[in-house]
């Protein structure tokens, strides 16, 4: 199975949906690099089947409350103890999915256990995943 086939859909309650995307998260090696960003990025969202045979549509997803205003959290929760990155970039590349781009803070302790278990999966074929979240 590809890493675009590996997403799970977990339906909540009110209609709220989160969907993961598996084997998403990619460190970025860069030149703008500084003391307090390590970059990421990967696939956020694509219409690959997840495991119980659905699949989100990208047409109608938008990301540009999530880029202009939002933050990379810690598994959904909403608490600003969760925030541990910035995206900077959401695109929908065609015929692969919604592409995102951004910035792990390397002051936040949950930021740094991130990038160290990606860092420590970069020679293993599972890492870590993106996930996104919304209503029906």
């Amino acid at each position: 199975m590809s890493n675009l086939e590996e997403m799970e859909l977990d339906t909540l309650h009110n209609g709220i949906f989160t969907v993961w995307q598996a084997n998403a998260v990619n460190l970025i090696k860069s030149d703008k690099e500084t003391a307090t960003k390590w970059y990421i990025g990967g696939f956020a969202s694509t219409e690959a089947l997840d495991r119980q045979g659905e699949s989100v549509l990208q047409k109608g997803l938008d990301f540009s409350e999530f880029v202009q205003h939002g933050y990379y959290n810690d598994n959904h929760q909403q608490h600003t103890s969760a925030v541990v990155g910035v995206p900077e970039l959401a695109e929908y590349r065609k015929g692969l999915g919604w592409y995102t781009e951004g910035y792990l803070l390397k002051g936040v302790q949950r930021a740094i256990e991130i990038y160290n278990l990606a860092k420590s999966l970069e020679d293993e074929p599972r890492k870590l995943g993106f996930s996104i979240e919304g209503k029906l």
